[in-house]
């Protein structure tokens, strides 16, 4: 008969955790220069500022054009 020598047994407990709490996210302030866009009255139309011309940009689409469609009729002239 073997004799039984009684095992000691510790349990440890985590401890609770702190709920998480919610990120704040920081007040985003928009700078002063911004327009904010704002929705037409009802039954108007919402007018657009017509771009400025660039004529750099016009020169350089239509001698793309110009290359990429020689012959076309509407590029003649």
């Amino acid at each position: 008969m073997t004799t039984h020598r009684p095992s000691i047994v510790t349990y440890v407990h985590r401890p609770e955790r702190a709920p998480r709490r919610q990120a704040q996210a920081a007040a985003i302030v928009p700078p002063k220069s911004i327009v904010v866009a704002r929705k037409p009255k009802p039954g108007r139309p919402r007018q657009r500022p017509e771009p400025e011309p660039d004529p750099e940009g016009e020169a350089s689409v239509s001698a793309f054009f110009k290359r990429m469609m020689p012959d076309h009729p509407l590029l003649q002239g």
